[in-house]
């Protein structure tokens, strides 16, 4: 299983999603101007890490997709 994070600039935090997420799925860009998707994550623990690094409030986990 593959994970996303979503990095929202504009408001400030970070959000995992599962590649499959619906959220990710339906996007309409991998930039925004509120943010961007990182993509690439083999596992919620490097997702997670990558979410932390940027220094952005950490939100739970997406409660759609539940990874």
């Amino acid at each position: 299983m593959a994970y996303v994070v979503y990095v929202n600039t504009q408001t400030s935090y970070t959000k995992v999603h599962r590649s499959s997420c619906i959220e990710y799925i339906k996007r309409v860009a991998d930039s925004t101007d509120n943010g961007y998707w990182k993509i690439g994550f083999p596992d919620i623990n490097s997702a997670n890490q990558f979410a932390k690094q940027t220094g952005l409030k950490t939100t739970p986990p997406c409660k759609i997709c539940k990874p």
